[in-house]
Parts: structure tokens; C-alpha cells; sequence
């Protein structure tokens, strides 16, 4: 096993990743320092996400110091081991945002969050904090799955509620208690799962003189060995094409007839906040917890 090649791509790979973390934090940057703050009541996440690209450039850093002296070859039991750590260790990166704004306590709740995100499963671990309405203490939520044997669960929220710094009531909880950066994030992670990653796997390991293609092969059934590798090097930029203009079409079809009866027909409820790009990585991923929708 070539562990300094493993090393290098790793390497490579994580600080490619990083970048990722400066939308989000772009995004909080805006909501903290220049929007209303009428318009995010919600906790900001600016300096978590710049400590979080932090945390993901030291780690690439360690793996490229280790990868220092490889031989430069791969081969197909090394593209595996690859492939293998990149979805253990992407969830573990990803949820450090959620970890450090307080947002989900758990650690563990955290990378549950984010592999369904790269796996575009579609569960969740946010759910609201209920209270007693005249203790305020915080109470158990219990849930009954009718079925042939009806089975009772009972467990705590994950999302605190946001409160008025003055009377302390509740603002906004649930889903919308969450930084909008952090919604978005969720999304991102989800486009990236979504095919984002495979795309990246799939373009940038040939380059690295990675063998990409024999990981290519594996995909395809059948007695041909013709090699799809030089359509597989196109699929990047359709992929990249489809995905960049999707935001754009999220926007446009809400915008135009939101207001009109024919928006009513097509959505069926008049959303006067909906956020059309991150909602835009979440189809992919077929997944609904991530649209922030304030009605009102």
C-alpha cells in the first residue's frame, strides 16, 4: 500500500475542499455585517466558518506533509483506500461548523447531518426543542409509529429556539432557529454528494496521474472494454453547466409567477421568503429540511 501517494491525493483533494467553506462564510459575513438584522435573527456563524476553513486547511496541510516524499503512482487497491477515506473523513470536516456555532451538541448528531447530506439520503437530526408552557422546562418529544406493532419513542430536540434577548420569548424554531449560513452550507453539502464529489473524483485524479480511469471502469457492466474515460471527461462540465444555471432557474420560476394565479396553481402556497438557490442543491438530494420558508 502507497500510504504517501494516499497521502498526497488526500492532500490535494482536502485543499480543494476548503474553498468550499468560503461560501458559507461569505454568505454569514453578509447577514452579520451588512444585511438588516431584522433579516437573521438567528445566531451568526461568520468567525465558525472561517475557523472551520482553518481546520480543513490543517488537515489537508498534515496529509500533504505526510505525502511529501510518494513515488507519484496509484493504482487500484490506492484509488480505493482513497475513495473509502474521502467519505469517512468529508462528513467528519463538513460538520465542524455544526459543532462550534452549538448548533447540533452532539458531535455525533453533527456527522449524522452531514453524511446524509453527502449521500444525498435526506434525514435529518434537526428537530424543534419542545418546553412546557408553564414550567419552561424543556420536555420529551414522543412519537408513535402505528404499524402490525405499534412502537412509542420518546427523545429530546436538537435546535434550540431563538429568544427575545429581552423578554425571552420565543422568535423563531425549529428549522428557521438555524443560521441561514448553515442552512446553506447543508444544501451545499448536498450538491456536492449530490454528484459534485464523483465529478471532482472523476476529473482531478486523472490529472494526477491517479489512474482515474480504472475506477471508471469498475462503473460500467458488460463485455466491452472499450474505455469510457474520454466521455467521462466531459461530464465535469455538463454537470457543471447544469448545476450553475439551476439556481438561476429556481429564481426565475419563483419570481415571475409567485404573485400571479398561475404560481398558485404551481406551488399551491404563496411564500413570500424562499430561498431558491439553496433549495436549488437540495432537489437534488430529493430533500425538504433544508428550505428555510417563512410565512407571513
Amino acid at each position: 500500500m502507497l500510504y504517501r501517494d494516499i497521502c498526497r491525493i488526500m492532500g490535494i483533494f482536502l485543499f480543494c475542499y476548503s474553498a468550499a467553506f468560503l461560501f458559507p462564510f461569505a454568505l454569514a459575513a453578509y447577514y452579520q455585517f451588512w444585511a438588516s438584522p431584522s433579516l437573521h435573527p438567528q445566531p451568526h456563524t461568520t468567525l465558525v466558518f472561517f475557523l472551520s476553513f482553518l481546520c480543513s486547511l490543517a488537515i489537508a496541510g498534515a496529509f500533504s506533509y505526510l505525502g511529501k516524499k510518494s513515488s507519484g503512482r496509484i493504482y487500484r487497491r490506492e484509488g480505493l483506500a482513497i475513495v473509502v477515506l474521502m467519505w469517512f473523513l468529508l462528513p467528519a470536516i463538513s460538520a465542524i461548523p455544526f459543532v462550534m456555532s452549538h448548533t447540533l451538541k452532539n458531535p455525533f448528531a453533527a456527522y449524522f447531518e452531514m453524511v446524509s447530506g453527502l449521500t444525498t439520503t435526506g434525514a435529518t437530526a434537526m428537530q424543534a426543542k419542545e418546553y412546557d408552557p408553564d414550567t419552561g422546562k424543556e420536555v420529551p418529544i414522543v412519537t408513535t409509529i402505528c404499524g402490525s406493532v405499534s412502537k412509542t419513542y420518546s427523545y429530546l430536540g436538537t435546535i434550540e429556539p431563538v429568544r427575545d434577548p429581552v423578554t425571552g420569548t420565543i422568535i423563531v424554531q425549529g428549522i428557521e432557529a438555524v443560521s441561514k449560513s448553515l442552512l446553506f452550507w447543508r444544501s451545499f453539502i448536498q450538491w456536492l454528494g449530490g454528484g459534485g464529489i464523483v465529478v471532482l473524483f472523476i476529473a482531478i485524479l486523472p490529472a494526477l496521474g491517479a489512474g482515474g480511469s480504472c475506477y471508471s471502469i469498475q462503473k460500467f457492466l458488460g463485455p466491452s472494454k472499450i474505455r469510457s474515460l474520454p466521455e467521462l471527461k466531459k461530464l465535469p462540465f455538463k454537470f457543471g453547466r447544469f448545476t450553475s444555471d439551476l439556481p438561476f432557474y429556481s429564481r426565475f420560476f419563483y419570481w415571475l409567477p409567485m404573485q400571479t394565479w398561475i404560481g398558485w396553481m404551481l406551488l399551491r402556497l404563496p411564500f413570500p421568503h424562499f430561498p431558491p438557490e439553496g433549495s436549488a442543491f437540495a432537489m437534488q438530494a430529493s430533500d425538504p429540511t433544508t428550505m428555510q420558508i417563512q410565512t407571513g
